[in-house]
């Protein structure tokens, strides 16, 4: 009768280890990379979310060319204008979270974790730029940025 010997069970042994450790090793850069795509995923989603709201809004928004109509502070962070029937609604970022706020002193949020917030109007182009940002596991930074250019109406 024939069996393994010791050195044979274990180099078996130390085999199986470095083939098991590379499957455990493998299996963990994909689910840290799967977890990481999805918090960017919902970065994403957020900001167009979040875009999509005061684009809608700014649309509506009156003739540029009226004194009042549309006014962004000089930093460029903060909109006010006005829509047939509102005035004054505003879109700033606060505590990093973009708010809407109308009438005034009643806010709502429209999007979180907020980096960065910038308005530019070149006559009636309105480019607003929204960068939203998330430190993810071990302190890596996740952004997306995003850019929309609005014609503003002309009536």
């Amino acid at each position: 009768m024939k069996g393994f010997t010791l050195l044979e069970a274990l180099i078996s042994v130390l085999i199986f280890s470095f083939l098991i450790v590379g499957i455990y090793a493998t299996l963990t850069v994909g689910e840290k990379t799967f977890n990481e795509g999805n918090v960017l995923l919902m970065l994403q989603q957020n900001t167009r979310r979040a875009m999509d709201t005061m684009v809608k809004e700014l649309r509506e928004a009156l003739n540029p060319t009226l004194a009042g109509s549309i006014v962004i502070t000089p930093t460029g962070n903060q909109i006010t204008f006005s829509t047939i029937g509102r005035a004054g609604i505003s879109y700033y970022v606060l505590n990093n979270q973009l708010v809407r706020e109308f009438p005034a002193g009643t806010i709502r949020v429209v999007g979180n974790n907020v980096a960065n917030l910038l308005f530019i109007q070149n006559s009636h182009i309105l480019t607003i730029g929204l960068t939203e940002s998330l430190v993810y596991r071990g302190g890596r930074t996740l952004q997306f940025p995003l850019r929309e250019e609005i014609n503003l109406r002309n009536p």
